[in-house]
């Protein structure tokens, strides 16, 4: 089950990699989303940090990161 949720989640950091470039993705979606991942990560940590939910969220949380930078330096953000 968490491979599969897994790779949908890559499809869809994928997908909003590139939507994320195109400037138009409201901030407010960004941080909506790591902060939904950050609150699931430290549930995570309390009952199940050797999961692969765990694991999978801490990724998620990176690749996020990562489309945050994408839009500060393509966008201007800050």
């Amino acid at each position: 089950m968490h491979r599969i949720l897994a790779k949908l989640a890559d499809w869809l950091i994928e997908k909003e990699e590139k939507e994320a470039e195109k400037c138009d993705i409201p901030d407010e979606v960004i941080d909506e989303w790591l902060e939904i991942l950050k609150e699931r990560k430290k549930e995570l940590k309390e009952t199940a940090p050797h999961s692969e939910e765990y694991d999978m969220i801490k990724e998620l949380i990176k690749k996020v990161e990562h489309i945050k930078e994408l839009r500060a330096k393509k966008c201007a953000i800050k």
